[in-house]
């Protein structure tokens, strides 16, 4: 705790952080101070822990048994609150104590909707909060609330008014503006800032779990990308239609821009994002280098086709290739255009991205490349992906396919989790192999793929091998819904091998 006053030079957070310290030290029954600090331990001090070059597997065990510690402290003094689970949970996560995580992670969610229920008693309206800081940061969340909309649709949970609190202070802060005018159908966004301010002060009483939890049946399923899947393989199997399709002024608005780019009305283009450590965070385990995305897009050019590269002007610079248009850093680029190309093109060539989930909701075939980690694996059975390879750091043995795509290794969600956790090197796609996957999803969109008899076995053995190691998680036996890519699998059979 000493460390955290140490680093922080707000006079404001000094002053706070040294009552909270007090409360603690003398353990006074509040609960604030105790999620405080056991919140700051787990996303400065561990993590950094976790991260470190120099790895003190000592010292980075006594900061998970201090967080454990506090934790049971605030239960003996009756001061815990479904935040205390979520971060002891977190912390687990950052272990790779898969078991803890899953418990903690469980708690978190039924103290939560208990004390939802008993809310929504007291005022007499079902309302669910959408906390606005988790909406706003990344576009990739929107994948979640999509899937929390389905599977209110589909009657897998109460008929429950979503409510967005946008203060001007997470306002101006939104990712893609018109993206949330999209789900505006869907959810109640007050933007009036004192209804807004009394909403937000109901979060933690009524908080929607869209990027927790989404109710898919009577048991909890403790992961988003797991049940958001299982609601979508639901969604598909009903052959039911997007939630989301582009407006006509968007599309007409968008064909303009297209031809101003030289891409004609019969045209089909590809849409490409390749995600970079500049944008936000560095994660060496998901950034991926746009070099090794040339041979798809010859593939894509050669097949009649344009590549328009997605992105922000922080992205690396390309070369200039024929068809191929660095919308990222062009003077065309806004929020709605963004909207319009990922809803319009043949296909996303993406890697782990939230950009993906903008295709995703809409319906667009998605080709994944560099897909990491692995427990996140959403795609439909419209789409087709490629994971990284794994290394081991201690003998330099290959992983097997079963094994990666499996727990622990499909969790990492730090770069020092796979080196000093797993002790594992995640290896990027190669450019033949992203090619192979971008020849393959051009094949399937033109209705022109054929697999052999020999691809299918694979492609099953891959499935239902995983499977039974719960790819999805806490959805045991149910399979990934996407299809590895064929010549990957077919080049890696090797790996492919059942664990005992």
């Amino acid at each position: 705790m000493i460390e955290l006053i140490r680093h922080n030079y707000n006079p404001k957070e000094i002053l706070k952080n040294l009552i909270y310290f007090t409360v603690v030290l003398l353990r006074l029954p509040f609960s604030k101070p105790y999620l405080h600090t056991q919140k700051k331990m787990v996303k400065i001090k561990l993590r950094n822990k976790i991260n470190a070059l120099k790895y003190d597997i000592n010292a980075a065990q006594k900061i998970y048994k201090k967080i454990n510690n506090l934790h049971n402290l605030s239960i003996k003094l009756n001061v815990d609150t479904p935040e205390f689970y979520k971060w002891k949970s977190t912390a687990a996560l950052f272990f790779g104590k898969y078991p803890q995580w899953k418990e903690g992670r469980i708690d978190y969610i039924k103290k939560q909707v208990s004390i939802n229920k008993k809310f929504q008693k007291k005022i007499g309206k079902k309302i669910l909060i959408i906390e606005p800081g988790s909406i706003i940061s990344t576009i990739g969340q929107f994948f979640n609330l999509d899937a929390w909309i389905k599977s209110k649709i589909l009657g897998f949970q109460d008929n429950e008014e979503l409510i967005l609190p946008l203060m001007p202070n997470f306002k101006k802060r939104i990712a893609n503006p018109c993206l949330l005018d999209y789900f505006k159908k869907y959810i109640n966004v007050i933007e009036d800032p004192d209804k807004a301010k009394l909403y937000y002060s109901f979060t933690d009483n009524s908080k929607c779990l869209f990027d927790e939890h989404i109710p898919c049946g009577d048991d909890i399923v403790p992961h988003t990308h797991a049940s958001g899947t299982y609601i979508q393989s639901m969604w598909d199997s009903q052959n039911k239609e997007p939630l989301f399709k582009i407006t006509d002024d968007h599309n007409e608005r968008g064909k303009k821009i297209l031809r101003q780019m030289g891409i004609k009305e019969n045209d089909w283009f590809v849409t490409c994002h390749v995600r970079e450590p500049f944008y936000k965070d560095r994660d060496d385990y998901r950034d991926s280098d746009i070099s090794s995305f040339f041979l798809a897009f010859k593939e894509i050019v050669a097949n009649g086709g344009w590549v328009i590269r997605m992105g922000d002007k922080s992205m690396s610079p390309i070369p200039k290739m024929n068809n191929v248009i660095d919308y990222a850093t062009s003077e065309h680029k806004s929020d709605w255009m963004d909207i319009f190309l990922c809803a319009s093109s043949a296909f996303m060539l993406g890697t782990s991205s939230g950009l993906t989930a903008v295709s995703y909701i809409f319906g667009r075939p998605i080709a994944m490349t560099n897909n990491l980690p692995t427990a996140t694996t959403y795609l439909s059975k419209r789409d087709i992906f490629l994971p990284r390879l794994m290394q081991s750091l201690e003998d330099g043995r290959m992983l097997n396919l079963v094994e990666l795509m499996t727990k622990p290794y499909n969790f990492g969600c730090y770069d020092g989790m796979y080196r000093n956790i797993l002790k594992v090197k995640p290896l990027p796609n190669t450019d033949i192999e992203i090619q192979n996957l971008t020849a393959e999803m051009i094949k399937r969109v033109n209705d022109n793929i054929g697999y052999t008899e020999e691809e299918e076995k694979l492609q099953n053995n891959f499935k239902s091998l995983t499977a039974a190691r719960e790819v999805m998680t806490g959805l045991p036996g149910f399979p990934i819904q996407c299809r590895i890519g064929k010549e990957f699998l077919k080049n890696n059979k090797r790996f492919l091998k059942e664990i005992d």
